[in-house]
């Protein structure tokens, strides 16, 4: 029962994770270079 809901939160992480990568998959490459260096200059704070 337990190793049965450790699958199941592993694969709705997996799912999630999938669903914030496919927003990065859609935008151009140099909107998505911007949006990386935003994101790293933001996170050097």
């Amino acid at each position: 029962m337990e190793g049965d809901n450790v699958i199941k939160e592993a694969e709705f992480k997996s799912q999630a994770e999938k669903m914030e990568l496919d927003v990065y998959h859609k935008m151009k490459p140099d909107k998505l270079l911007a949006h990386a260096l935003k994101e790293l200059a933001e996170n050097a704070e």
